[in-house]
């Protein structure tokens, strides 16, 4: 998962079959769950989606056996990024929305402003902006990494509310806490949507100087 938030997914994908290959191995249902979850992830990163929506089924079966709620909900996210990545915008809200009662039900606040999330962005794709936005506004500030993707959907959807103001005040907040914590992918997807903005405001050398901001760690 570091390999990923750096961008490094080639290694992503040489240690998850690394990890695929020890599977029959592995006796812990909970660790296995936990192994699924994660390559899910990296099958989503190489847009093979069937793979990771098999594994997400895989880990989620895994987790019910096992009446963990906070892997089940774990398993939701997990299941919902893959939808959304497939396009699948209306079964991956209904996939965060489960994971938000989950998460909320047994005290994981953290994880549920995850879900929140994920939800909020599968509404704005869907054309839901004024809903996306508010979702956004309804978590506190979390873990960093969390709260820098709050920050750009927030941003996304205000830019489609009409309300350039807060957006550019979002998109700055998100840039500068995944530039703090080196997430290279997520730093140059939020930048390019900042520098879109500015373009249609015309603003032309303030939106090059954001869209270089997002290659500084390339």
């Amino acid at each position: 998962m570091p390999y990923a938030q750096l961008g490094a997914f080639e290694r992503v994908s040489r240690v998850s079959k690394q990890a695929l290959s020890l599977a029959p191995r592995i006796n812990d249902p909970a660790l296995l769950a936990y192994l699924y979850r994660a390559v899910t992830h990296m099958f989503i990163e190489q847009h093979r989606f069937a793979e990771a929506l098999s594994y997400a089924d895989k880990a989620m079966r895994l987790s019910e056996q096992l009446n963990v709620a906070g892997d089940v909900g774990l398993c939701r996210l997990a299941s919902g990024a893959a939808l959304m990545d497939a396009d699948r915008l209306a079964e991956a809200a209904d996939e965060f929305a489960e994971a938000v009662k989950i998460f909320e039900s047994c005290g994981a606040p953290s994880y549920a402003a995850r879900a929140v999330a994920g939800l909020a962005e599968a509404q704005l794709r869907q054309g839901n902006a004024a809903q996306a936005r508010q979702l956004a506004r309804t978590i506190a500030e979390i873990d960093p990494w969390t709260t820098a993707y709050l920050n750009r959907i927030a941003a996304q959807a205000a830019a489609e509310c009409g309300d350039p103001g807060e957006a550019e005040l979002r998109f700055g907040r998100s840039a500068a806490l995944f530039e703090a914590q080196g997430g290279r992918s997520d730093l140059i997807e939020t930048c390019r949507e900042w520098a879109r903005l500015l373009v249609r405001q015309g603003r032309l050398a303030e939106a090059c100087e954001v869209y270089n901001r997002g290659l500084i760690l390339t």
